[in-house]
């Protein structure tokens, strides 16, 4: 059992390179990495051989469930969460650069405590290196990724009331350092114990369903749970933004429409999601466990997927992908 298992989800092409080069020099070496690829099948043996190369511990899987084009960042959430071997779970993103410290920063909160829930600022970059190949699975950039390029580039350094999609910038650089509200989680740079994660049921997989806000219904279970939701200032990841990329904006995932009352195909709209966590809220303060409302029981559920690590080591794609729609799903 290992002490750390890092969680990142990604349905993007590229950036697997900026990924692997900040785990890869990390100075506290005792973690595996669950990377949950929506891409799994067409880019399994890449991944594996640049895990292998970098000397990092990898369990590549697709996602638990999946559901035809649509966006399933909690199903895709809850599948690393399930798959962690680690006392610890860390979340980090795909395009992010983790700094040499930033294992051990997440780490101190943990020692003395275990009902803490850290959350750390991602520092966004307005601009990207020359891209060359839209179609490469593992790296879109010129050259594979030198964190030396950092220096190049322009970081978003001020907050405004409406920040650009291609430039957000990450409140919680407002917040001092210490204890921090719910409402500043967007679930990109947290560390967590893997068992309170299991208890409260990991990500609700209802936000599926359309747009919504689950990172601070996520982090509230957390709370209603008895973690103190902390904000480390120094566990800063950067973040080669890929929104400023418009082929990738473009894509369709079925979640980019940035309507918060417009809801496609029936799903839901970003209001719709928002209702939702309200109603959650609610229950929960009139007494409700603070659990996800998922079709299944997260540590059954484990059990059921927990041999995909194993499958995950094989250089070929073998693990079999579940595409089950929402109706089959929530009933």
């Amino acid at each position: 059992m290992t002490k750390v298992s890092i969680v990142c989800w990604t349905f993007r092409h590229g950036g697997i390179d900026v990924l692997f080069n900040g785990l890869s020099k990390q100075n506290y070496k005792d973690f595996e990495l669950i990377l949950v690829d929506n891409r799994y099948e067409h880019r399994h043996e890449k991944v594996i051989q640049l895990a292998n190369l970098l000397g990092i511990n990898v369990v590549h899987v697709p996602e638990h469930r999946r559901n035809k084009h649509w966006y399933i960042g909690s199903s895709a959430a809850n599948t690393g969460f399930m798959l962690a071997d680690g006392e610890i779970i860390m979340i980090i993103t795909d395009y992010a650069y983790a700094n040499p410290d930033w294992i051990e920063q997440h780490l101190k909160h943990h020692i003395n405590s275990s009902k803490v829930y850290v959350m750390s600022p991602t520092r966004y970059y307005l601009d990207l290196p020359e891209i060359i190949n839209l179609n490469d699975d593992i790296s879109i950039f010129k050259d594979f990724f030198d964190p030396n390029i950092l220096s190049t580039l322009h970081p978003t350094t001020e907050a405004t009331t409406q920040p650009p999609i291609n430039a957000p910038f990450d409140y919680k650089f407002t917040q001092p350092q210490g204890p921090i509200a719910h409402t500043y989680c967007h679930v990109k740079n947290d560390s967590f114990r893997t068992d309170i994660c299991l208890d409260v049921g990991g990500s609700d997989e209802n936000f599926d369903k359309g747009k919504g806000p689950w990172d601070n219904e996520f982090a509230y279970r957390f709370s209603m749970n008895g973690c103190t939701l902390i904000n480390d200032l120094l566990a800063v990841t950067e973040n080669l933004n890929p929104r400023v990329i418009p082929e990738l904006r473009a894509k369709s995932w079925g979640w980019i429409n940035q309507s918060l009352e417009v809801s496609e195909d029936g799903r839901w709209s970003y209001r719709d999601g928002e209702a939702y966590q309200n109603t959650r809220y609610a229950e929960m303060l009139a007494g409700k466990q603070p659990k996800s409302n998922n079709p299944y029981d997260m540590r059954e559920r484990r059990k059921e997927i927990w041999h995909w690590r194993e499958l995950s080591k094989e250089m070929k794609p073998i693990i079999p992908i579940n595409d089950i729609p929402d109706s089959e799903w929530y009933k």
